[in-house]
């Protein structure tokens, strides 16, 4: 199964990438999927299979009707559900550290490819990027892409939402663990492609390497769905003030520039 995981900080252009790569016939997009970065949460109740069976597959099916079914309408049924999660967790191959759940994650996904009739899976859960060590691990057939973008812009997108740092002290500190962590575990996919927004918002030649890295055939018309006068590019000369702008830049600018260099 030919894979492609995509991966940011949150508000940092995975979305319009990943819309980008699926107008490909062969590549379904899962969204996100959060199948594998919330499923070391379950590690807690491994003690007790049925506990963790059913926790984990009310979890999932959750996670599936909330997320997939948004994206994907071919995942409405309960029939998916029943065979992707009740078919392997309940068999106790739902252990990081057991052989078989390779086998459990691969045919979470397969079974969309072959319900969309399909052969490329793309996942673009942004914390994806500190999971590699399980990406690397579960999938014999994986392109890595890490889309970076300025902290200032990010900030400016992410304070508006529920679940983000809502200050740029908080934004500082969550920034930081999350980049530095990414950036100690990037080496565990061989296939690693880091890429700006900046840089695919302006630039067709970098969208059509980003195609060349995956394998994918590009074609000019992809590259309709970015509205260039709408990128919210340096939005921060507008959105915060100047103080604040260069707090954010002289606390994460380590740590950017330290992907920023490595990017196509």
């Amino acid at each position: 199964m030919k894979t492609i995981f995509i991966g940011g900080t949150g508000r940092s252009g995975t979305s319009i990438l990943s819309k980008i790569l699926a107008q490909d016939s062969e590549v379904l997009n899962f969204g996100e999927s959060r199948f594998l970065v919330d499923f070391p949460t379950t590690k807690d109740y491994l003690d007790n299979e049925e506990i963790v069976s059913k926790k984990y597959m009310d979890y999932m099916q959750k996670g599936v009707r909330h997320g997939l079914m948004k994206i994907n309408p071919w995942i409405n049924n309960i029939e998916f559900t029943k065979n992707a999660l009740a078919a392997y967790a309940i068999k106790r191959i739902y252990k990081l550290n057991n052989p078989n759940f390779k086998e459990l994650v691969n045919n979470f996904y397969k079974m969309g490819l072959n319900a969309a009739n399909r052969s490329i899976m793309l996942e673009k859960t942004p914390h994806n990027i500190i999971i590699t060590d399980i990406l690397n691990r579960v999938f014999d057939d994986l392109k890595f892409i890490h889309v970076l973008r300025d902290p200032r812009d990010i900030f400016c997108s992410i304070k508006q939402v529920k679940w983000g740092p809502n200050n740029s002290d908080e934004f500082i500190v969550w920034y930081n663990e999350l980049m530095n962590k990414a950036y100690e575990m990037k080496d565990n996919i061989k296939d690693y492609l880091v890429v700006s927004l900046e840089d695919v918002v302006c630039s067709n030649i970098v969208i059509k390497e980003v195609f060349n890295f995956v394998g994918i055939k590009f074609k000019e018309e992809y590259t309709s769905l970015i509205n260039r006068n709408n990128s919210h590019i340096k939005r921060y000369l507008d959105d915060i003030s100047g103080d604040e702008s260069r707090k954010i830049w002289a606390n994460c600018r380590d740590i950017y520039m330290k992907w920023d260099i490595l990017k196509l």
